[in-house]
């Protein structure tokens, strides 16, 4: 008898493993809160938010787009960004964003921000993130996010090999995720 419950328990766990193996199992295991999957297809190549200019580099069966954009995330409720602001200069700010909860549930949302350098010496990302801030809202709640940049959101490798911010403009771009910015304001250098 202890053979046959063996062999029972063997065959439950190896059909349990090929459950979570397959599309459906994975479906379900993350239903269930037991995993944390990216947001790829299977075979899906590499792709990446913050690609060099220029920017379309499909790939021959596929669009070079993610299935979900970095940053991405669901929510039982909803957010709306008020008026960018920004103190002092480049290099040293801080960016300053309300943020309000319009949906009848308290929830998290995570603010990201984002630098363009709009004009550069070298080959630059179309958006680096630089500042994030995670904070708890209640429902009609609004709360003011600070995020401050210092030199190294904007600085760029010259030719000579150093850290250098180069004179120019820079977008600055606040959202809550890579591809949904909900306010932008451009900021100049000299």
């Amino acid at each position: 008898i202890v053979g046959v419950m063996v062999s029972y328990l063997a065959s439950a766990l190896i059909s349990l493993l090929n459950f979570f193996s397959t599309a459906e199992g994975v479906h379900s295991y993350t239903m269930w809160g037991m995993g944390n999957f990216s947001g790829v297809s299977v075979g899906q190549l590499p792709v990446y938010y913050n690609r060099k200019v220029p920017f379309s580099h499909d790939y021959v069966e596929e669009s070079a787009q993610p299935l979900y954009p970095f940053g991405y995330g669901l929510s039982y409720t909803t957010f709306e960004y008020g008026a960018l602001r920004t103190e002092g200069s480049v290099p040293e700010m801080t960016v300053s964003v309300d943020v309000t909860n319009t949906g009848s549930l308290a929830g998290d949302e995570v603010v990201q921000l984002y630098v363009r350098d709009l004009v550069a010496s070298t080959a630059r990302p179309r958006k680096q993130l630089r500042a994030f801030r995670r904070v708890h809202i209640q429902p009609g709640e609004t709360v003011t996010v600070q995020l401050k940049l210092d030199r190294s959101a904007f600085e760029v490798v010259n030719p000579a090999m150093k850290r250098v911010v180069e004179p120019g403009e820079f977008e600055i771009q606040v959202g809550a995720s890579s591809d949904d910015i909900r306010q932008t304001t451009t900021v100049n250098y000299r």
